[in-house]
């Protein structure tokens, strides 16, 4: 058994293929350390006041932390949908975890739009 064995493993050993580097740069962490608010559409345009509640939402974060967020948006559909992008690279994870929860708790009952976190934004 264990001769049949052996072989096996070698040959499963073998046929692993690293794929790309598996070490990160600093430049490429920072990329993904955002929340990402996204407003869709499901034939009927986006949720308008949505984006007043989080504009909203992001200026008295500011505010109450006495910081600056760069938030990005960037249009993409013909009814109105976009993705805000909240670049959380230069506050503590603390911080960011409080915006996120803050944000999900906003928009919990919504069904039009979407918050991820830990997310590239496209430029």
């Amino acid at each position: 058994m264990k001769l049949l064995l052996l072989p096996f493993l070698t040959l499963l050993f073998l046929s692993c293929k690293q794929e790309g580097n598996l070490v990160k740069s600093k430049s490429e962490i920072l990329q993904i350390n955002n929340i990402k608010v996204s407003f869709i559409s499901i034939g009927s345009g986006i949720e308008k006041t949505g984006i007043q509640k989080l504009e909203s939402l992001i200026s008295d974060f500011e505010q109450s932390n006495q910081l600056e967020l760069f938030v990005s948006v960037k249009s993409w559909g013909k009814e109105g949908e976009k993705d805000y992008c909240i670049d959380c690279s230069k506050i503590t994870n603390e911080k960011k975890n409080q915006l996120k929860q803050s944000i999900e708790n906003t928009f919990s009952t919504s069904k039009l739009i979407r918050v991820y976190c830990d997310i590239s934004c496209d430029k």
